[in-house]
């Protein structure tokens, strides 16, 4: 039952997820008569929190029996979770990447029995999403291998900070062992991993393996070449015998039988669609149905280059049109809140610690506007000039509907949206406050930073360059365009900023926590009013319990602090 009368941060917690980064969760057998699916366990039970990251450290796994519905748990080796199930020819095995937070690899399942047996001690490559296995004959699978010790990037990312300097912090207080860590200009580079294509073999466990310049064997090339699943996933729309809201997660648009993953307001469940139309055979979060229903209403509106764009409005529950309440603006150049979208920001039942619905049920008014940023639309303009020009008009059809007021506007983004936030301040005196969380503000230092992984490593990043052509159009370094660099800081304009500014980081966060450091100083310095909100442990989606309940309540604070 819902933990609460209205969807509260306890309830977020509680939410499944059906992660498609590393692969569909789900498979059909090749009968048709069984589906297998992992499903992470919800946040706030989980010990392991980067589960959404790579797709669930902590995933039971399960049968079900499309005919009957019968659920049937498939156990798992102690301390492990699941991902990519893949059914055996046969249908008496499957093939999944099991996980105990510090590896991910590749294993197989006996259906009957639920006894696993690991076939490697390398990881698996999760770095796309693609499916992670494919069978060759009865007892042959494929699968991409990483070199031995080599960890998936985001594992990598989220454990390499914490692991390295436990063990070489302890070295230097025990004072016996040096722990320089020396770079020079001909330190290698970190590339893309070094993948290697291995067919096992899961009776004898005989592996072999090809690469691309030995030449592949058909089977492996098709392997090598098989489809990207679509990421993120757009919904099917109306006119399918599946719930327009859902996504297809096993099975083909073209085959007479599929498996489609919906996310509603009341629930989260897996429909079996085939020629005679379709029945739910699994759902999960059916708590939800006890809340009040969301209240979202979606405007038009033009920016101010003449497109047609959108904005979303979460209101509370009871709001009534032209009620004055704190209203936040949910900032992120190159949102689109499309209906076929499969968002996280709008889905009242999405797992993810960024859902906003709790901010309504907080009793305040969100939008989130499209910002569409086309490289041909802004006709050479830098992304820090197009804000306004899609913030404003989504502003005023708000406030149009009796959905806003301007009295009452307060401005938040994370990441990218975080950077927008803090230049949308420094651009307008609209805002009474502003929220930027795991935001970079100075370009010029972020260009040179590189993430955990290269901080407790031995190589180097050379990649600063090619993340500021991609984000911020910025395609030389800042030693030959630094005027644009800083126009696109936002540590730069902190003089013109005076609504309080909230900034909230994790010190393992690969945009550097020293970038909420910068902008903090600077405010500071200017005698601007601040607050930074540091969380240890944390990379740039917090997923501990604990710390996401914290981020919320000092949100939910800021905003009544600073509302009138």
């Amino acid at each position: 039952m819902a933990l609460s009368g209205r969807f509260s941060l306890d309830d977020l917690l509680s939410l499944h997820d059906f992660p498609t980064l590393a692969g569909h969760p789900v498979d059909i057998d090749p009968s048709g008569r069984y589906l297998v699916f992992a499903l992470p366990k919800p946040t706030g039970e989980a010990t392991r929190h980067f589960a959404t990251t790579i797709g669930g450290s902590e995933a039971d796994l399960y049968v079900i029996e499309l005919a009957t519905r019968k659920l049937q748990e498939i156990p798992l080796p102690v301390g492990c979770g699941a991902l990519s199930p893949c059914w055996s020819p046969d249908g008496t095995m499957v093939a999944v990447a099991l996980t105990d937070g510090s590896f991910v690899r590749p294993a197989v399942i006996e259906v009957s029995t639920g006894l696993a047996t690991f076939l490697s001690d390398r990881n698996v490559c999760i770095e796309s999403p693609r499916g992670v296995f494919a069978w060759n004959g009865p007892t042959k699978i494929l699968c991409e291998l990483l070199p031995e010790g080599v960890l998936p990037t985001w594992m990598d990312i989220d454990l390499r900070g914490a692991r390295f300097m436990t063990a070489v912090w302890q070295r230097a207080w025990d004072g016996q062992q040096a722990t320089a860590s020396p770079l020079r200009d001909d330190s290698p580079a970190i590339g893309p991993p070094l993948i290697t294509y291995v067919e096992i073999d899961t009776v004898t466990g005989k592996a072999e393996s090809f690469t691309e310049q030995d030449g592949l064997s058909a089977a492996v090339e098709s392997f090598a070449n098989r489809p990207m699943i679509e990421y993120p996933p757009r919904c099917v729309g109306p006119g399918s015998k599946a719930p327009p809201e859902s996504i297809l997660v096993a099975g083909s648009e073209s085959s007479s039988s599929g498996i489609y993953l919906a996310r509603s307001s009341d629930g989260t469940r897996l429909w079996h669609i085939d020629n005679d139309g379709g029945q739910v055979v699994f759902e999960t979060d059916t708590h939800l149905a006890e809340l009040p229903p969301p209240n979202v209403r979606r405007l038009p509106f033009q920016t101010m280059d003449g497109q047609t764009a959108h904005v979303r409005c979460l209101l509370p529950h009871d709001h009534q049109p032209g009620e004055v309440r704190p209203t936040i603006v949910w900032v992120y150049p190159g949102y689109e809140t499309s209906f076929n979208y499969r968002h996280h920001l709008d889905a009242r039942n999405d797992p993810s610690p960024l859902n906003l619905h709790p901010l309504a049920s907080e009793g305040f008014i969100v939008l989130i506007p499209d910002m569409p940023t086309d490289s041909e639309v802004r006709g050479g303009r830098e992304l820090s000039e197009e804000l306004l020009g899609t913030v404003l008009p989504a502003i005023e059809a708000a406030v149009t509907a009796g959905f806003a007021d301007r009295q009452q506007l307060h401005v938040a983004g994370h990441s990218l949206g975080g950077w927008a936030a803090l230049h949308l301040v420094a651009q307008t005196d609209l805002f009474k406050s502003a929220i930027a969380a795991a935001a970079p503000t100075n370009l010029i230092s972020e260009f040179g930073i590189s993430d955990v992984r290269f901080r407790h490593g031995e190589y180097v990043d050379t990649d600063g360059l090619a993340s500021m052509s991609r984000i911020f159009g910025l395609s030389r370094p800042p030693w030959e365009i630094l005027d644009r660099y800083v126009r696109n800081s936002p540590v730069f304009s902190a003089a013109s900023i005076e609504a309080p500014v909230m900034l909230i980081h994790g010190d393992q966060d690969y945009v550097s926590i020293t970038q909420a450091e910068e902008m903090f100083t600077a405010l500071r310095t200017l005698g601007k009013p601040v607050e930074f909100v540091r969380y240890w442990g944390e990379g740039h989606v917090f997923e501990s319990p604990a710390n996401v309940k914290d981020m919320w309540s000092h949100l939910y604070a800021w905003i009544r602090q600073h509302s009138s």
